[in-house]
């Protein structure tokens, strides 16, 4: 009766007649043991024998399970992957192997299973390099690996491209004449450096033709070297506007190599450009490859030239090169960085006896999301086909609405957003805006900000933060908020030869008499151009009814300063009409500074916040509820035309329940003009203009 009452607990097994009990030093407790379970299917408690019963119960409990039981920690992860995810994971070590992963398909866990199956099957991990675009991306990868095979997967080399191959320079970089403590320049030091450059060269002079900032710089170096073409071919093709200084740009170029080869200096290009040179020695490929038994690649439609060079140079040395790549060139979309799309296309071209998997169950988003992903991507001409199909019951299907113009668009989505969090229970984090051009989202930003949404701008400057428009609402403050010091500081000191300490004696007068006073002044080289913002000031005070004339006011006392200033004016400028817009929802153009002031500007500290991001820095992450906004008929435009296609693709498949796409005041974009079945695929919201209507 003891023993049954204690059957239930920790320590109770059961033990079927046939059980083949474990041997035991320790006979007298072994015969206890069998002596208890002949009789059958026993309950009995080990942990009457104190130590030793808790040694006999584990061990029981191990004899137990039939051998063919007895799984793995890798067996066991693998019965939950799909058929298709098994099949790729399981594959044959030996050989190239190309995994087609559709959005939402489980790419991270089939590269993770992948690992942890090549280790277990013998290969040797501290021989396996695993590839990635970042360094979280190589980490989790293989701590997940590790939890699924232990410690033996610690030694194997996770990490990025450019991680690589500093390795590869600092122990071969030798035979190029490179020492091995080089230093590694992150983005703004290598930005840093070529402004050095730019500076040395007397650009930064007002009497030298004005040449493109250092950021500007860097990416038309950068794509130059992803490409493998020369920088001078890449101005005419791509950066075109700037070709006509290709001669000034080239010198700089040049300045800033010399800079970095003075003090040992490599950017990231560098260490791609330099790695992909060294593998060139047979010697020294034989070397590095000999570590690199087998190679795993995350993201290929995204490697560039360059990668793919390295790649095929590390693993050509074998009969059957023993790399895996995992990607999806249906969502190949930074060609514009210099990524080569036909990397992955071209796989089976460049690797004999490819064993190819497609992964095309999605567990991100509901099938009626997924049936317009696959009907826009049915337009694609080239690339492999998949058709993506959900692990999710229901759902909605996806709203297309129109609008007469950008500001009722953005009225709109403000209202959508208000109504999934206040009715349907969304958390603001939930749901994102995405865009593919980032003036996109200026009109919808102004609208969040007057409505106290909190919101994230994910890799920009919110747009009432920039340089240009803060100068803009400053004039607008010394107008109307006669002695806000700070505005009337920063306005001052926009008149050539007005600093800082100049600018406080300045104030100091305006503060006492509550207006600028420029005749006192008049014997200064700034005169005029305090005259004229005394005038402005004037002018201003009597439009305080008129917001929209009072920007435009002030743009045009402005306009000298902004010139001589800024690049990317275009831009910019589109961010004044922005504030014309946004100022036109007030009667007086005091209540509209009041309320720029009174939105909160500390949003982006809280987490629950609605994400604003272009498509690009959405890739690889999801939401709830997905609004793509801004589906024009330059949607997009700057990229080869399919590429823009797949732009789409990506967004779309960001959703996991709602999805909404909008088009204001234009027609609609033409790849969804022309996806098969739209009106079948999507429901319709105002679609009055002829243009628009006509397809349906």
């Amino acid at each position: 009766a003891a023993m049954a009452s204690r059957a239930d607990l920790p320590g109770a097994v059961t033990v079927p007649r046939a059980s083949v009990l474990p041997h035991s030093r320790h006979s007298c407790a072994r015969r206890r043991v069998e002596q208890t379970a002949r009789s059958g299917t026993t309950r009995f408690d080990l942990r009457v024998l104190g130590a030793l019963g808790v040694t006999l119960a584990t061990r029981v409990r191990q004899s137990l399970v039939p051998r063919r039981q007895q799984v793995t920690p890798t067996q066991r992860s693998t019965r939950s992957l799909n058929p298709s995810q098994r099949k790729a994971v399981c594959a044959k070590v030996a050989g190239p192997q190309l995994i087609i992963a559709g959005a939402g398909s489980g790419k991270t866990t089939v590269l993770t299973e992948r690992l942890a199956w090549l280790v277990k099957e013998g290969v040797d991990p501290s021989k396996v390099l695993l590839l990635t675009f970042t360094k979280n991306a190589a980490e989790e990868m293989k701590q997940r690996a590790q939890d699924l095979v232990g410690d033996r997967a610690g030694d194997v080399l996770a990490c990025t491209f450019h991680s690589f191959c500093a390795r590869v320079l600092r122990r071969h970089g030798r035979a190029l004449n490179l020492p091995s403590d080089f230093v590694v320049l992150d983005d703004a030091e290598s930005k840093q450096m070529i402004q050095s450059a730019r500076k040395k060269l007397g650009f930064d002079n007002k009497d030298r033709q004005k040449l493109p900032l250092a950021a500007e710089l860097r990416k038309m170096f950068s794509y130059a070297v992803s490409v493998g073409q020369p920088l001078r071919e890449v101005l005419l093709q791509k950066f075109w506007k700037y070709h006509d200084m290709a001669e000034d740009v080239e010198a700089c170029l040049m300045e800033y190599q010399k800079l970095k080869a003075a003090e040992d200096y490599l950017d990231f290009d560098d260490l791609l450009e330099q790695c992909d040179r060294v593998l060139q020695d047979p010697h020294v490929c034989q070397e590095v490859a000999k570590n690199c038994e087998h190679v795993l690649v995350d993201e290929y439609q995204d490697t560039d030239l360059l990668q793919g060079s390295i790649l095929k140079s590390i693993t050509s040395g074998r009969a059957s090169p023993q790399i895996t790549v995992v990607g999806d060139d249906a969502q190949g979309i930074y060609g514009f960085r210099g990524a080569d799309i036909t990397n992955i296309r071209d796989f089976e071209d460049t690797f004999e006896d490819v064993s190819v998997f497609k992964l095309e169950e999605n567990y991100r988003s509901h099938q009626k999301i997924l049936d317009l992903a696959n009907s826009v991507m049915s337009l694609a001409t080239e690339g492999y086909r998949k058709t993506l199909h959900s692990q999710l019951p229901g759902g909605s299907f996806p709203e297309l609405a129109f609008f007469k113009n950008r500001s009722a668009e953005a009225q709109w989505v403000l209202s959508q957003l208000e109504f999934l969090h206040n009715e349907k229970g969304f958390q603001w984090r939930d749901m994102a805006v995405l865009f593919r051009k980032g003036r996109a989202s200026k009109m919808l930003e102004a609208n969040l900000r007057a409505h106290d949404v909190p919101y994230h701008l994910v890799g920009k400057m919110k747009w009432t933060q920039s340089a240009h428009v803060r100068d803009l609402v400053a004039i607008l403050q010394c107008a109307f908020i006669p002695r806000h010091r700070l505005a009337w500081k920063r306005v001052l000191q926009l008149v050539q030869g007005v600093g800082e300490k100049l600018s406080d004696r300045i104030f100091q007068e305006i503060f006492q008499n509550l207006r600028l006073a420029p005749e006192k002044w008049n014997n200064c080289s700034f005169a005029q151009d305090l005259s004229s913002l005394a005038d402005l000031m004037d002018e201003l005070k009597e439009m305080d009814n008129d917001p929209k004339r009072c920007v435009a006011l002030a743009r045009e006392w402005y306009q000298p300063y902004f010139e001589n200033t800024f690049a990317n004016q275009e831009e910019r400028l589109e961010d004044f009409l922005v504030f014309e817009d946004f100022v036109e929802n007030w009667d007086r153009m005091t209540d509209a500074l009041e309320e720029m002031n009174l939105s909160a500007p500390s949003s982006e500290e809280k987490n629950d916040v609605v994400t604003l991001s272009t498509i690009h820095s959405a890739k690889g992450l999801e939401w709830n509820c997905v609004f793509i906004i801004d589906l024009v008929d330059d949607f997009p435009q700057y990229n080869p035309p399919e590429e823009e296609l797949r732009v789409l693709y990506v967004g779309i498949t960001r959703a996991r329940h709602q999805l909404f796409l909008t088009c204001p005041g234009q027609p609609l974009s033409p790849w969804l003009n022309r996806t098969p079945k739209l009106s079948e695929l999507v429901q319709i919201r105002g679609a009055t203009s002829s243009e628009n209507s006509a397809m349906f």
